[in-house]
């Protein structure tokens, strides 16, 4: 008997524990395998809130301290008796990444008070992954946006893995070239210290192997030994780990924020075989993407790994699933990019399209194991199926693809207020102002409807959708007026007058001189003052008016006073 609820407490562990799970809780991010938990914050990088910590995950060593939860694993998958974790202890200890564009670096990390944060952003989905040659995996995406760049990143746990997968997405959400544009990832490596136990920060450092090797592989490892005090008896591992080209390693530093720093090198131990033992510094990795041209993307992968590791890993095949705005309009004209995959393979997919069965059709990979299904109609897009060599994984994200008013214009009106002052503004009113952008004359795409100080006379105003689609152009008039004019008799600028006004009803306007004496009345539109009172010059100086108009936006009567020189 004694035997037998043995063997029945020893299924019921392996049971508890063999369910990956996925959720969203305050827009922060929990996943879980059999061995390895993971808290994504809402800047996007590991450090969820311990109050929100599901009751099936474990506890973290750093709990009571800095209420941050980062990730924790269990290498030697003894059903969480001893297991490492959290990589945030102690205390300050901090991870999170960068994005750098043309030189100005867009920085999230994780601190004891998450006090950096540049990019704003959210945990926007929880989901499953199955396969029927692979493991199940969890996975959360996180998404967010800087400087007209769309960011979202994608974190997948296996079920009986020892790492993280790390896949991001940057699209360029603009009609301008984003240059010299890099990606950084920076954590401090320090692991299993308990509060209360002196610190004893003896992290080993090696740099394996760099991306510009002819495999390509980039690859830094941090490992401290066993810590006796709490009961660790393997020690810890963890790893930065790419196959791509693109990518670099470094360690150095604590709180690196520039992304081409690290890719370079900069102040950095970025040397292959660089090592160093018993010390207290970050590891990196960063990655070189070059420009992103308008409404265009780009895609790579890396990887936390938690057990010792070298070049020979060989991850599992987990698919990342996303919509791509090409800045195409029409209808047919959608794109989802389909990621993850082994580079220079050929792949056949199904999906539903607005729940119904598409067909399997096939694609290559390119060499960083992605493909692009184009020419996709406005409509839902779910339940991906990809399959190779009799192995199925089912993605079950859902991707929509919406264009509002294709081919069409948009709604919009001009308001333009301060009519007849040097520095009138204009405002965009148009129904979820939010969705589209817009430019004055030859100017640039801004995301702000509001314009300020346009010019006198007819401005155009352009509004566009953020796919590119849509233009409408809105044509108006600026009324103003002369600063100053000449009444000199040789035919130029000899009188004063409101101009622009092709658009605008003048009622009546009064000019008076600077103690308040009325000079001149004029009644009608194109009306202008020859600069004389009763048939008498007057004399250089300056002169006020007031202006009586319908304002045609609001149709009421407004009036404007203003101040001009008259010069002989």
């Amino acid at each position: 008997m004694k035997k037998l609820s043995q063997i029945l407490i020893i299924l019921c562990l392996k049971l508890s524990f063999s369910q990956v799970e996925a959720v969203v809780i305050d827009a922060e991010g929990w996943a879980r395998g059999d061995f390895v938990e993971i808290g994504v914050s809402n800047i996007g990088s590991f450090g969820a809130n311990t109050s929100n910590k599901p009751n099936s995950f474990h506890d973290n060593r750093e709990m009571n301290f800095n209420n941050l939860f980062g990730f924790i694993a269990n290498p030697q998958k003894d059903g969480w008796l001893d297991y490492d974790g959290d990589y945030f202890a102690p205390g300050n200890a901090e991870e999170g990444f960068t994005i750098e564009i043309d030189g100005i670096n867009y920085s999230n990390n994780s601190l004891n008070k998450k006090e950096s944060y540049d990019i704003i952003g959210e945990v926007t989905s929880a989901s499953t992954i199955t396969s029927s040659c692979f493991d199940i995996s969890s996975q959360l995406i996180w998404e967010g946006s800087v400087n007209n760049l769309q960011i979202k990143r994608f974190f997948n746990l296996t079920k009986d893995g020892l790492f993280i997968k790390m896949t991001t997405f940057l699209y360029n959400d603009s009609d301008e070239l984003k240059r010299n544009v890099f990606f950084m990832h920076n954590v401090d490596p320090d692991n299993n210290q308990a509060i209360g136990h002196p610190y004893e920060f003896r992290t080993d450092i090696l740099l394996f192997s760099q991306g510009d090797l002819p495999e390509n592989i980039s690859l830094i490892k941090a490992s401290q030994p066993p810590e006796p005090f709490i009961g660790d008896t393997d020690g810890s591992h963890i790893s930065f780990y790419a196959n791509d080209r693109r990518s670099r390693v470094a360690y150095g530093g604590f709180s690196n924020r520039s992304a081409s720093d690290v890719w370079n090198g900069i102040s950095l131990n970025s040397s292959v075989g660089d090592r160093s033992e018993s010390i207290d510094q970050s590891i990196s990795i960063a990655f070189n993407l070059g420009d992103i041209g308008p409404y265009d993307n780009i895609e790579f992968t890396y990887y936390y790994i938690l057990e010792d590791v070298n070049t020979s890993f060989d991850p599992p095949i987990i698919g990342n699933i996303s919509r791509i705005d090409q800045g195409l309009c029409g209808p047919g004209s959608g794109e989802i990019l389909v990621a993850g995959l082994k580079p220079n393979e050929t792949y056949t997919i199904s999906y539903n399209y607005d729940n119904i069965i598409v067909p399997a059709v096939n694609y290559s990979t390119n060499e960083f194991g992605n493909f692009v299904i184009p020419s996709l109609s406005d409509g839902v897009y779910s339940n991906f199926i990809i399959e190779q060599n009799n192995c199925s994984t089912t993605i079950n994200d859902t991707i929509e693809i919406f264009r509002e008013n294709p081919n069409g214009s948009i709604d919009a009106k001009v308001v333009i207020s301060k009519q007849f002052s040097p520095n009138q503004t204009a405002r965009i009113v148009i129904s979820e102002p939010n969705n589209y952008r817009y430019r004055l004359n030859d100017g640039a795409y801004q995301t702000s409807s509001l314009f300020k100080n346009i010019p006198f006379g007819l401005n155009r105003f352009y509004i566009i959708d953020f796919e590119g689609c849509n233009e409408t152009l809105i044509e108006k008039i600026s009324a103003g007026y002369s600063p100053y004019f000449t009444p000199n008799g040789d035919g130029i600028n000899d009188n004063w007058y409101i101009r622009n006004i092709e658009s605008i009803i003048i009622n009546k306007i009064f000019i008076f001189n600077r103690y308040g004496k009325l000079l001149k009345q004029l009644g009608k539109n194109n009306d202008s003052w020859d600069g004389t009172f009763n048939n008498v010059p007057m004399p250089t100086a300056g002169y006020w008016f007031t202006v009586h108009y319908i304002d045609n936006d609001e149709n009421i009567e407004k009036s404007f006073n203003g101040y001009f020189t008259l010069k002989r």
